[in-house]
């Protein structure tokens, strides 16, 4: 269960223009809040927040368990955010993962050839880069998924294999919170949904299918 009172964050140390305002957000166990709005509406900066990856302020527990209570390492293992381009710090494939034959086989269910694993990050297409991203984490076997438009450059056999181990997740009684455009995705996948408007969340209606 992923609660989330009051977060706010401010432009900068020097400024009072706030680009998250009182945000609450609340998902229970097995359940995928989808988070729709317009473009610099704020959606990336709270996926962002809530990861603790940006200064923020509010109260923000995971299972009754605040962030304080936990190192920031710690805490960023039981969410784990996934950008729309996911960052790599090594410049072969292989390098990112620990345990490369879980790797390997995780890639085979999203339709990776284990030869990927092999080669250069720039050398891969953004939808390879993409589905490596979404391995990686679901790799590390976090409580929540923090999800940025995560089947952006994907096509619908891809999609669909992503939507499924989405699905799977969740049915361990874990959590997602995904930004979307996609609102025939959101419908798939959502329990919750929520518009974000000028650094401010509201809940919506689940849009027709």
């Amino acid at each position: 269960m992923l609660t989330i009172q009051g977060l706010n964050r401010q432009e900068s140390e020097a400024s009072d223009a706030p680009l998250l305002m009182d945000v609450d957000l609340h998902v229970a166990a097995g359940r995928c809040a989808v988070i729709s709005g317009a473009s610099g509406a704020g959606k990336t900066l709270l996926l962002r927040a809530i990861a603790d990856l940006d200064p923020n302020q509010g109260h923000v527990t995971l299972n009754a368990k605040n962030r304080n209570q936990m190192t920031a390492q710690m805490w960023r293992k039981k969410l784990c955010y996934v950008a729309a381009e996911a960052a790599w710090w090594t410049e072969y494939a292989k390098d990112h993962f620990d345990d490369l034959t879980a790797a390997k086989e995780k890639g085979l269910i999203f339709g990776l050839s284990t030869s990927i694993f092999e080669q250069s990050i720039s050398r891969l297409s953004a939808g390879e880069r993409q589905r490596l991203g979404l391995a990686r984490a679901l790799l590390i076997d976090p409580d929540v998924l923090l999800l940025d438009e995560p089947t952006s450059a994907l096509d619908p056999k891809s999609t669909l294999e992503i939507e499924t181990a989405l699905q799977a997740f969740m049915e361990q009684g874990k959590v997602i919170a995904m930004v979307t455009h996609n609102e025939a995705q959101g419908v798939r996948l959502g329990d919750d949904f929520y518009l974000m408007d000028g650094g401010r969340l509201a809940p919506r209606e689940r849009p027709k299918s």
